[in-house]
């Protein structure tokens, strides 16, 4: 009798075993499933961003790593249906879309600098100051955008355009442009007052504006 009880006991206790280990391991499966799950809705993201791009600028938006990235979760979702989820290893986006991110802002940088400047100096000069203070705040707030998605390059390429405007309305070439610069940091001298920009300022309508002082 006694034997018989613990040899049932033994039963029970590795029947409880069993079914701890399959427990710990389900467990552990849906614990990869979701980590493989997040990371793909993150390459998702990522995807998006790296096609919008390229198609904005193939030679700068050139990212290798994302066929990698795209293998290694493939090989993950594979591996899904496998026995061993012990040494399964979720690899992490964070490079790649660190890296990415980092070119688009360097691209936005590149691509808004110029016209950004001009506007800037220009700005005090104009009846659409107003307007050309919140185009400075939009196009320095591209780069720090992501993801970014077909209307982020819209909205980019839509600002750089009325920007342009703005600067073929002040027709100000290279020279005039520096003038500005100088004028806007109080640099500017008599010195600067070339005939081309004396003539800028007559046709725009500034030349009145300017005031002439001799500093002790």
């Amino acid at each position: 009798m006694i034997s018989d009880k613990i040899k049932e006991a033994r039963m029970v206790i590795d029947q409880v075993r069993t079914q701890e280990s399959k427990a710990q391991r389900e467990q552990k499966r849906r614990e990869v499933s979701a980590r493989i799950q997040g990371l793909v809705r993150q390459f998702d993201a990522y995807k998006e961003s790296y096609t919008v791009l390229h198609g904005l600028d193939p030679v700068t938006f050139s990212n290798p790593q994302m066929h990698d990235v795209l293998r290694r979760i493939n090989g993950l979702i594979q591996d899904l249906s496998a026995d061993d989820f012990e040494n399964v290893s979720v690899p992490s986006l964070q490079n790649p879309t660190s890296d990415l991110q980092q070119c688009w802002r360097q691209y936005v940088t590149h691509t808004t600098e110029g016209v950004s400047r001009v506007l800037h100096v220009v700005a005090p000069l104009s009846s659409l100051r107003d307007e050309i203070k919140r185009l400075e705040k939009s196009l320095a707030e591209f780069s720090d955008t992501w993801s970014v998605t077909k209307e982020t390059v819209r909205d980019l390429k839509r600002s750089l355009s009325r920007a342009d405007d703005i600067v073929k309305d002040f027709d100000a070439t290279d020279e005039v442009q520096e003038f500005l610069a100088l004028m806007s940091r109080g640099e500017a001298t008599a010195n600067d007052l070339s005939t081309h920009i004396m003539a800028w300022l007559r046709e725009q309508g500034l030349a009145k504006k300017i005031r002439v002082s001799i500093l002790p």
